[in-house]
């Protein structure tokens, strides 16, 4: 009952937002996304630390499903934890379905997440505010994938065995600061739970930097 009323929730945000935009474009120009001829630009790896945060912007239906989740900046559908293994930069992130071969939480390589197969704007992001917190954080994404058994499709905030990508990532930070940095939520139809804008519209996460291939082209109807 509550997966169905909260996937409810989130088509009736979509559609409303579709029918807004199809009633707008009557009387303006029609804006169109299209992809830039340009790929993604170069990963400016020396301005990462590991636990900074990485949102992205993916291209498929539900991405934009889950993008209306943030009420107000719907640019994002996913994040993760960057961090270092074997000396390369990766992602762990919590994934479910979408031909995903793990259900729950893996990690990619910054490319592959990255890639513009799978994103046309990313972001990174940084929690400040206690020393070493990043290592910390990193610790804290580890420890919740030992413990992870796949995806929560029931968007419950209360248990840690299942998460989905941004219960994930503020998990790990809250865990990292004993609670001291808390994310917050959002409301809506009763149900709480954390979007991606809730993850850097706060205090304690600055941006460092972003980049996209995303672009705007108008046309006359």
């Amino acid at each position: 009952m509550r997966i169905r009323r909260f996937l409810a929730f989130i088509m009736l945000l979509f559609f409303a937002a579709g029918v807004m935009a199809f009633t707008n474009s009557w009387h303006e120009d029609v804006a169109t996304s299209v992809p830039s001829k340009n790929v993604l630009p170069a990963l400016q790896g020396d301005r990462w630390q590991e636990g900074d945060i990485v949102l992205r912007r993916g291209k498929s239906l539900i991405s934009q499903l889950l993008r209306r989740m943030s009420l107000h900046d719907q640019t994002f559908s996913h994040a993760g934890i960057l961090f270092k293994e074997s000396g390369k930069w990766k992602v762990l992130h919590a994934i479910g379905g979408e031909g995903s071969k793990v259900d729950g939480i893996r990690s990619d390589d910054i490319e592959t997440y990255c890639s513009v197969n799978e994103t046309d704007t990313v972001a990174f992001f940084r929690v400040i505010g206690e020393p070493k917190l990043g290592q910390r954080i990193v610790r804290s994404a580890l420890a919740l994938r030992m413990d992870c058994t796949g995806f929560d499709t029931d968007f419950d905030l209360t248990t840690d065995d299942k998460l989905y990508c941004t219960e994930f990532v503020r998990k790990a930070i809250q865990n990292a600061s004993h609670d001291r940095i808390s994310l917050p939520l959002t409301v809506a139809s009763g149900i709480h739970y954390i979007s991606c804008e809730n993850i850097y519209s706060n205090r304690y996460v600055q941006p460092i930097y972003s980049f996209s291939s995303y672009v705007r082209q108008t046309s006359n109807r």
